[in-house]
């Protein structure tokens, strides 16, 4: 009897586990955020309107587009890395104010690794370094100085 009192606890506890994988919202690339701040006026750069967000280009080392975004609400760029699983890769981005002939540049390195889960992949950025730039990583978000 207590044999089957085990296998019946058993049972139920293997049924009522939830393995539907498609209850998750994993990211289906790695990202960066981007804090971009005036060295001089320790202010962002797209709040204090020194650039737009449409004065910015994001490349990669091919000069390629990657897709990045500005975050309205909090003023920082959403990097969004398609090259999944990289090792030592260089994204630039380019500021460029046309009104006031003012131009930026930040050289990023950074690297990315794989993580294989039961329902999904992850990709998490590491080694993320900004070899011209002054920055600093806090709660996610790289501060990053021009």
């Amino acid at each position: 009897m207590k044999k089957y009192i085990f296998f019946l606890i058993l049972s139920i506890t293997i049924v009522s586990c939830n393995d539907n994988c498609n209850d998750l919202d994993a990211p289906a690339s790695p990202s960066l955020f981007l804090d971009i701040i005036d060295e001089v006026t320790e202010e962002n750069v797209f709040e204090d309107s020194i650039y737009l967000d449409t004065q910015v280009l994001v490349l990669d080392f091919e000069e390629n587009d990657v897709p990045f975004n500005v975050v309205f609400d909090s003023r920082l760029m959403h990097i969004v890395l398609e090259k999944k699983n990289m090792v030592d890769d260089t994204i630039y981005i380019k500021l460029n104010n046309p009104e006031t002939m003012q131009k930026d540049s930040i050289k990023l390195f950074y690297s990315t690794e794989r993580f294989d889960e039961e329902c999904y992949t992850q990709y998490k950025t590491n080694s993320v370094t900004f070899p011209d730039n002054d920055n600093e990583l806090a709660n996610g978000i790289f501060k990053v100085k021009i």
